[in-house]
């Protein structure tokens, strides 16, 4: 939709030519219902898997480009997996997935001078597991919005699942944004180690974002050896977050901040163990 909530729907039924119905889930209880709605027939069941490497063949590193310069680009589709391959030399993003239901990315080594795994709303149901190896930006990041040119997916998250990251390189091991007032459902990220330039966790409204809520944030097991001690191990700014749980998150650098939440980040509900 324009505005009010944004996400991807499953289509339940379909009357005719103009009219259909919808699966709403956890429709927020201040949306506005108007705005448009896109519909478009998904793919489904695609898998990339190997023994083997995938080299994308970029040149260089871009921050922000068109979706031409994404390496791997999943868009519109019903669970998506890829797994057990090496992914190499990423311009922008090495593998991207918009609009996706139900994707999974496990057993990957990731060798890229840019932006590694990557996801674009609206999506649910995301599922990452034994991710290692480097980029030179983000590990794995999430953005309802991106950038205004990057429109082939915009919208909410549901049900994310990170359980084992393991950079080598990276500027963070997860990233989350939005715009627009996205909101990312319930997220967990779990056993995360090894090296990054700044550290674990970064939420925030990105450039080119507006604002971005997260209902339910939960943090476990994050042992991560950061390069710079000056950026803090978990790092929450200016979101907005309902509920935030942590648990046994460990800082190598004696002198690295472990949690901030800076301004003008609210957080509701709020519970730290094992610090």
């Amino acid at each position: 939709t324009n505005y009010g909530w944004n996400g991807v729907y499953l289509v339940r039924s379909v009357i005719d030519a103009n009219s259909f119905t919808v699966q709403l889930y956890g429709k927020p209880t201040d949306a506005n219902p108007a705005g448009a709605i896109a519909v478009s027939r998904a793919n489904k069941f695609i898998t990339l898997c190997g023994a083997g490497e995938i080299n994308v063949n970029g040149t260089g590193q871009t921050v922000s480009g068109s979706p031409e310069t994404f390496g791997i680009n999943f868009v519109n589709v019903y669970r998506p997996t890829c797994r057990d391959l090496k992914l190499t030399r990423g311009k922008k993003y090495v593998i991207n997935f918009a609009r996706c239901a139900y994707s999974t990315v496990a057993d990957i080594e990731l060798d890229t001078d840019s932006d590694g795994v990557h996801w674009q709303g609206g999506a649910w149901g995301v599922h990452v597991s034994n991710i290692s190896g480097k980029s030179g930006d983000d590990f794995v990041g999430f953005t309802g919005g991106d950038y205004s040119y990057y429109t082939q997916g915009k919208g909410d998250f549901d049900g994310i699942v990170i359980d084992g990251l393991f950079p080598r390189s990276c500027i963070y091991a997860v990233k989350f944004t939005g715009n627009d007032q996205h909101r990312y459902g319930n997220v967990s990220v779990s056993n995360v180690s090894r090296v990054a330039d700044h550290g674990a966790i970064f939420a925030q409204n990105d450039t080119d974002q507006d604002s971005v809520r997260m209902d339910l944030l939960s943090v476990s097991n994050v042992r991560v050896t950061s390069l710079d001690p000056a950026w803090a191990n978990i790092f929450l700014r200016a979101i907005e977050v309902v509920r935030l749980d942590i648990n046994n998150v460990f800082a190598m650098h004696a002198n690295q901040m472990q949690v901030n939440v800076d301004t003008p980040t609210a957080v509701g509900s709020l519970s730290i163990s094992n610090m």
